[in-house]
Parts: C-alpha cells; sequence; structure tokens
C-alpha cells in the first residue's frame, strides 16, 4: 500500500484523474454524436388529414379554449397569450396539483 506524503502527489494525482476523465468524456459524446442519425426536414409533404378544431389546455386537467390557429413551439402550442398546459391547479397547504379527476368543477 503505498501512502501519499506530500500535497503536491495529490494534486498531481487528482489532475490526472481529471484530465483522464474529461478526455474520456469528450471521445465518448464525440463518438455517440457521429452516431445518432441527424433529422432532416422532408422537401416533399403528403397531406394525411385536416384539421377540423383546435383547442389548447391553458390549465392543466381543465376545460379546453378553442382557437383558430395556433404556433408549435418547444412548449406545445401556443395561440396569442394561451398556451397549452401553461398553468395547473395547486392546493394552497400542501401544494399538491388538482386534477379534474379530483375536482370535475375544473371542467365547467
Amino acid at each position: 500500500v503505498m501512502v501519499v506524503s506530500t500535497q503536491s502527489e495529490v494534486v498531481v494525482a487528482v489532475g490526472a484523474c481529471t484530465a483522464v476523465a474529461l478526455i474520456w468524456w469528450t471521445m465518448y459524446k464525440r463518438k455517440n454524436r457521429q452516431q445518432q442519425p441527424q433529422f432532416q426536414m422532408p422537401t416533399e409533404w403528403e397531406e394525411l388529414g385536416t384539421v377540423s378544431q383546435l383547442h389548447i389546455y391553458p390549465l392543466k386537467s381543465a376545460r379546453s379554449i378553442p382557437v383558430s390557429q395556433a404556433d408549435t413551439t418547444i412548449r406545445g402550442l401556443s395561440s396569442g397569450s394561451l398556451e397549452d398546459r401553461s398553468f395547473m391547479v395547486v392546493t394552497e397547504a400542501e401544494c399538491r396539483f388538482v386534477t379534474m379527476r379530483s375536482e370535475p368543477k375544473l371542467a365547467t
């Protein structure tokens, strides 16, 4: 069993381990990036259906609001100031979210 006697040896050992870990992580990420297929937006589209109604649910587990148009964002649908499921009802005492299953009045 080897005993590290000086602080400089400890610093060198920690630095070497950190360098090896950093090199390994960089190589791992680079390898995984090359293996993942890149998404390419199609150049030709085929109509599969027609949207007859569009609804946004700004309050989780509550009634929807019909909208005539909406934008798709990373967080979901958005129409003006409305965003899909951007709000939820929570109890004041326990800070637990309330659903329509537990409070059917949310549907009205």
